[in-house]
């Protein structure tokens, strides 16, 4: 029986109730039936070909990105309908998929709809032009890269257009090329650390039936260091920060510029480039500011700021904090001009709306909400607009 309930779990990982998944790493991994992984590892995973989703998402719950025991806050309720819809390959585009493409589009969560606007949707509706989504939630550009030249040239696009976030893409960088290197699967890499019966499902499940194990949802929060209140010129608002964002706008030129993170990011992108320019195409690059450096210099609290500061690993100064968190940005300008590519830095415009008094990201999630969506949709639009010829 115990070997027919393992198997069982496996072959039907929908079974595995939603309160166990949040028990223990191993099913957490289990869980997630929906994604796809390839073997020898290129994109690493997609969602499951033809799969569908249709349910509420909170982007107001700090759940969603990990940090409900640490925010003490009244509870928001933003939720909106979430609907995934794959293709044959994975992805979130409509069948059947066309045989060419006057756009190709690939990031990391950033497209993904999570918000009732999707800026994706509304570039097409505002460009009139088809567009093939190959973005994938926690990707990063050598994935980002791998799937367009799979799934995305042989489409033919006029444009194809990269998405770089500065809140993550050097870590998925990193995690990507060890998982590689390893020569596992994405997720028999994330497993292999796990050791005798921890790496089985019936024993974790046999401790969650037991009480052992809770989920952690049901922890109140033990820290309150969220929500954070962020000053415009004309308002405040409150909301979430994410740790390996606060963590990542930290590094330093210094450390950035010689590593492999870097290297790899910036050959792999001119690689791209070269590869759309010789089909006749053009390749832009758009970097996505994270939520905590549009929000850096407008939380004024000590106490707030003391807070934000204590979740960088290593731990900062203000001063030096402060002295560093463009340095990313400003490396991956310099990048881009002298290398000749089409280039649109979200930072500025976003910087402009917050200090205007606009709202552009969720509460909790880390993502735009419907108007940051809708920004970021028409200055892409607006630019691809403008530099193609009808």
């Amino acid at each position: 029986i115990p070997i027919s309930l393992e198997i069982g779990f496996r072959l039907i990982p929908q079974a595995i109730p939603l309160d166990a998944c949040t028990t223990s790493p191993v099913l957490a991994l289990r869980c997630q039936w929906w994604y796809a992984y390839d073997r020898p590892l290129r994109i690493g995973y997609s969602y499951q070909p033809n799969y569908y989703h249709e349910g509420p998402f909170n982007p107001a719950d700090p759940a969603v990105i990990g940090a409900q025991h640490f925010t003490c806050a009244p509870s928001r309720d933003d939720t909106f309908t979430l609907v995934l819809d794959t293709d044959e390959n994975g992805f979130l585009n409509p069948d059947p998929l066309l045989i060419n493409y006057d756009v190709v589009m690939t990031g990391d969560s950033f497209s993904q709809p999570f918000s009732q606007v999707f800026w994706w949707q509304e570039f097409q509706q505002r460009t009139g032009m088809t567009g093939l989504n190959l973005g994938m939630d926690g990707w990063g550009p050598l994935a980002e890269t791998a799937a367009v030249r799979r799934y995305g040239l042989e489409k033919n696009p006029r444009w194809v257009i990269l998405t770089y976030f500065e809140g993550n893409d050097l870590f998925n960088v990193e995690e990507y090329h060890r998982r590689q290197e390893s020569g596992l699967t994405w997720r028999d890499y994330q497993i292999k650390d796990f050791h005798g019966l921890n790496r089985l499902i019936l024993p974790n499940m046999i401790r969650y039936w037991a009480g052992v194990s809770r989920p952690a949802h049901d922890e109140a929060p033990s820290d309150c260091q969220f929500p954070m209140t962020v000053y415009t010129e004309v308002n405040s608002f409150e909301t979430v920060f994410f740790d390996v964002h606060i963590d990542m706008l930290g590094q330093q030129r210094s450390e950035i510029e010689p590593s492999q993170e870097w290297s790899l990011t910036t050959q792999t992108l001119l690689d791209l480039k070269r590869d759309v320019e010789a089909q006749g195409g053009r390749l832009l690059l758009v970097y996505i500011p994270a939520k905590e450096h549009i929000a850096w210099g407008r939380i004024w609290e000590s106490g707030e700021v003391n807070n934000f500061l204590a979740r960088s690993i290593p731990l900062h100064t203000f001063q030096d904090y402060d002295a560093h968190i463009h340095d990313q940005m400003i490396l991956m300008n310099a990048f881009a001009r002298d290398n000749g590519f089409d280039y649109l830095n979200l930072y500025y415009p976003f910087r402009k709306g917050t200090l205007r008094g606009q709202e552009l990201y969720n509460f909790a999630d880390v993502h735009w909400n419907a108007k940051g969506n809708s920004l970021a949709a028409q200055i892409i639009s607006d630019y691809i607009l403008a530099q193609t010829t009808p």
